[in-house]
């Protein structure tokens, strides 16, 4: 069965008892360019199987090669010729922060993170995106205001481009719901 904790497979190890993989890490790519592994490292194990996805990992960030060559190749203007090891050398070195807004949007972009995307005012820089990742970011800034990029990226995963907007919309009805809750019970407290 395929589920949201992705177990890998196939090869000799499928009787072994992987350990599930986060949810940061299983859902990388097509349209996700970079995911973050909020919870800490991978295991060995853990990075064995981002590895047979066909997806990148030092253990801590999980890369999807061609979503990440789609987006750069967009933005040879922003980023030159760089490749995809030096974007994502880029995004993990965090000794200098990243100050030209174009390649700050372009990093959003990878993460697909529509509420930085927003904030930054990228639709007003030099960025270029895939159409489907317009597409997603657009239907998510419009409604998914109250998610975050966690919680809005699992629509791809689930659904087709149409129906992203109404299945936005339901989780992010929902979120303001456990909001309103979460303000209730700590009221009360």
């Amino acid at each position: 069965m395929n589920d949201i904790y992705s177990r890998g497979g196939g090869g000799d190890d499928d009787n072994e008892d992987a350990t599930a993989l986060p949810i940061y890490a299983s859902m990388v790519g097509p349209l996700k360019g970079v995911g973050y592994v909020e919870e800490g490292r991978l295991s060995a194990d853990q990075m064995r199987q981002v590895e047979r996805m066909g997806n990148r990992t030092d253990g801590k960030y999980v890369w999807n090669v061609p979503a990440l060559e789609r987006l750069l190749a967009l933005n040879s203007h922003i980023v030159g010729d760089a490749s995809v090891a030096d974007f994502v050398r880029r995004i993990m070195d965090r000794s200098e922060p990243i100050d030209d807004p174009n390649l700050l949007c372009l990093v959003h972009a990878a993460f697909l993170d529509h509420r930085y995307f927003e904030t930054q005012e990228c639709r007003n820089t030099a960025l270029l995106l895939p159409p489907d990742v317009a597409r997603y970011l657009d239907d998510a800034i419009a409604h998914g205001p109250n998610l975050t990029s966690e919680q809005a990226w699992v629509a791809p995963q689930v659904a087709q481009p149409e129906h992203w907007p109404y299945l936005l919309g339901v989780l992010d009805d929902l979120q303001v719901q456990i909001d309103e809750c979460r303000g209730a019970l700590y009221a009360r407290t």
